[in-house]
C-alpha cells in the first residue's frame, strides 16, 4: 500500500490525489490506523521537495505544488487518533480537491512572488509572517488548477497559502490575489480571530465606506491592506482598487498599515 501511495503522489492529477485520501478515508471507517503512512508523506515533503520546515517563505512550484498541499495536510490528519475525527479531517481534503478542475487561467508566477514579498519586507510587514503563534514557517504552494471557490487559501492551523489558477475573477491580477491573502493573514495577527479586524480599521474604514457586516469587513480590510502595500511600487496598476479608491484615501491607508505593522 506505501508503494501505491507514493506513486500516486509522483503522479500530477487531481485523481490521484482523489484516490489517496479514499484510500485512507476506507482504512480509518474500518478503524485501521494510517499514522503507518506518515513517512511516505514526510519523504515527499522533505526529500522530493525539500520543504523543510526551518525554511520560511518557501515556495512549491505548479510541479508539486498539488501533491505538497495534500501531504502536508494529511501529515496533520493521519495523526489524529480519534477516527471520527480524522475522517471529518479526511472528508473536508476531499472537497477541496473536488473544488479543483483544469484551468488554462493564470497563476503567479515564483519570480513574481518574490518580488511581492521584497514589497512586503519593504513595508514592513514580512515580519509578520515569517511564523504563525504555533512558530510554524509559512510556505507558499502553487497548484496549476482552478478552484470552483476561490483563486487562493490560507490555512491558518499549518501557516500554508494555496495560490490557484485565476478561474473565478480573471479580471483580478494573481499578484493583487496575492497580496489580498497576505492581508488576512495580518488581520489574523492582529486579532488572533478570523472574523474580525483591528478596532483602529473600523475607525478609517467609518471615513471610507458604508457601514458593512464584520464578514464584509474581513474581505475589506485585506483589499486595502493590499492598495497600502502595492500603491507606489510597480505593482500599483495590478491592483483594480489603486484605480477605484480616492488618492486621499490611498494615502490614509498607507499611513495606516505602516504605523499598524511598525509601531508593534
Amino acid at each position: 500500500m506505501e508503494s501505491r501511495i507514493r506513486e500516486l503522489l509522483i503522479e500530477t492529477s487531481i485523481e490521484s490525489k482523489k484516490e489517496i485520501v479514499s484510500i485512507l478515508i476506507e482504512r480509518a471507517k474500518k478503524s485501521e490506523h494510517n499514522l503507518e503512512f506518515l513517512t511516505v508523506f514526510q519523504s515527499y515533503l522533505i526529500d522530493d521537495s525539500k520543504v523543510v520546515l526551518s525554511n520560511p517563505f518557501l515556495t512549491v512550484g505548479p510541479k508539486k505544488g498539488l501533491s505538497c498541499f495534500v501531504s502536508d495536510f494529511l501529515c496533520s490528519y493521519i495523526q489524529v487518533k480519534d477516527f471520527g475525527q480524522q475522517i471529518q479531517g479526511l472528508e473536508s481534503l476531499m472537497q477541496d480537491l473536488n473544488n479543483l478542475h483544469e484551468s488554462k487561467s493564470p497563476i503567479l508566477k515564483i519570480n513574481t512572488t518574490q518580488k511581492l514579498l521584497e514589497s512586503l519586507k519593504e513595508f514592513g510587514a514580512r515580519k509578520y509572517l515569517i511564523y504563525n503563534k504555533s512558530h510554524v514557517p509559512i510556505r507558499f504552494y502553487f497548484v496549476p488548477y482552478g478552484n470552483k471557490e476561490m483563486n487562493a487559501s490560507y490555512f491558518p492551523h499549518l501557516h500554508l497559502v494555496t495560490l490557484y489558477r485565476n478561474h473565478l475573477d480573471p479580471q483580478s491580477s494573481p499578484e493583487y490575489i496575492f497580496m489580498h491573502e497576505i492581508g488576512h493573514i495580518i488581520q489574523l495577527y492582529f486579532t488572533e480571530d478570523q472574523t474580525r479586524v483591528p478596532d483602529s480599521f473600523k475607525t478609517i474604514a467609518a471615513k471610507m465606506f458604508k457601514p458593512c457586516s464584520d464578514e464584509v469587513l474581513v474581505e475589506v480590510f485585506a483589499d486595502c491592506f493590499s492598495v497600502a502595500v502595492m500603491k507606489d511600487t510597480l505593482f500599483e496598476e495590478l491592483n483594480p482598487f489603486c484605480s477605484v479608491f480616492l488618492q486621499e484615501h490611498q494615502v490614509l491607508l498607507k499611513d495606516y498599515f505602516s504605523s499598524l505593522l511598525n509601531d508593534k
